[in-house]
């Protein structure tokens, strides 16, 4: 992507005023004093080391755009480099302490090797549908409001000190960024790039989807999310309402869907695959701009770095693939490593 294009994408997300405003002045300062008095004011009631949450040398956090080469037009995605930000320690350690209170829904996915496990034994029906619904921009789309209210009474479900709901608002309200020596304010949503983000994120995703399923018009015979990307098997003739219904709950929190195709559905880096007796298989999945460049064998990296690459493609393959799917996954890593001069690790015996 040139130069002139990045900074025109990263214009044109700026120019959105519902989400950013420009600031007058540098709020690295009053960000820092604001930060560091609540967590003095907090340490003992939270056992907080003053010392280690509040920076020495606080700097903005500054904006870049990730491009989305596998979408038309090649988006960007925003994210707010926090690193030595005023509030990034102190969000470091609030992600410490609310992840134990995501996860404990029957539609939340750990990982790839979780889906896996969970959909090994399912068997369509010929009047079901496999379906991804994405949420349109996340993060910058969250009612900061609504998520603090939702861990608030998370903390309390769980005896945890309200206190962590204030320095939570603090950071999350907070927001700004550094572009070309122009400050913005974030004031709908909040950042990619904070370590707290995503697992606030993830509550609030929690709360919504239970509310969703309990009111939906049909109940899925399958669903499971990972952040802000669902996998769900519906009945064929009921998925524009429940898109519509998904679409209904919060006018901010907006998905858009993708059906199967060709019998195939991608979540995570797995192709769900629907075999002709409708039962599922699966194999690992690559974007079509994966190049299958990897660490050059050649190359002066640490030994034990390049024997990594081959260990964890096996341990994917191994994870994610099916026995029908198996032996041309492995024989795919076998040749990717060859192409990267890489020398492929010892199969087991049943490999």
């Amino acid at each position: 992507m040139d130069t002139s294009d990045y900074n025109f994408k990263i214009e044109q997300l700026l120019s959105d005023e519902s989400t950013y405003v420009k600031a007058k002045t540098d709020p690295t300062t009053n960000t820092l004093k604001t930060t560091s008095d609540l967590i003095k004011k907090y340490s003992e009631e939270l056992n907080l080391d003053v010392n280690s949450k509040i920076p020495a040398c606080a700097k903005p956090p500054k904006l870049y755009g990730l491009p989305k080469i596998h979408k038309p037009n090649a988006p960007l995605r925003p994210i707010v480099s926090q690193i030595d930000s005023p509030t990034y320690k102190l969000a470091q350690h609030l992600a410490k302490v609310l992840s134990p209170l995501r996860g404990h829904t029957r539609a939340h996915t750990k990982d790839s090797y979780h889906f896996v496990s969970e959909i090994k034994d399912l068997c369509l029906t010929d009047n079901e549908t496999m379906v991804s619904f994405d949420v349109q921009s996340l993060f910058t789309c969250l009612p900061v409001e609504d998520c603090i209210s939702i861990v608030t009474s998370k903390l309390e479900e769980n005896n945890m000190p309200a206190e962590y709901a204030v320095l939570l608002r603090h950071c999350l309200t907070s927001g700004y960024l550094l572009w070309k020596e122009q400050f913005y304010k974030q004031v709908h949503g909040f950042a990619m790039g904070s370590p707290v983000s995503p697992i606030v994120a993830d509550i609030f995703m929690e709360d919504f989807e239970e509310k969703a399923l309990l009111t939906a018009p049909v109940t899925p015979s399958f669903y499971k999310r990972y952040v802000d990307d669902t996998f769900t098997i519906l009945p064929s003739d009921k998925v524009t309402a429940f898109l519509e219904h998904l679409n209904s709950i919060n006018s901010k929190i907006q998905f858009t869907m993708e059906l199967e195709a060709n019998n195939s559905l991608a979540f995570l880096d797995v192709l769900v695959i629907r075999n002709p007796d409708n039962i599922i298989g699966h194999t690992v999945y690559r974007k079509k701009t994966h190049t299958n460049r990897y660490l050059n064998g050649e190359s002066y990296h640490h030994p034990s770095q390049l024997a990594t690459v081959g260990k964890s493609l096996l341990q994917r393959t191994r994870g994610i693939c099916d026995s029908k799917h198996l032996a041309a996954e492995l024989q795919h890593v076998k040749q990717v490593l060859h192409d990267n001069k890489l020398r492929v690790p010892r199969l087991r015996h049943s490999d």
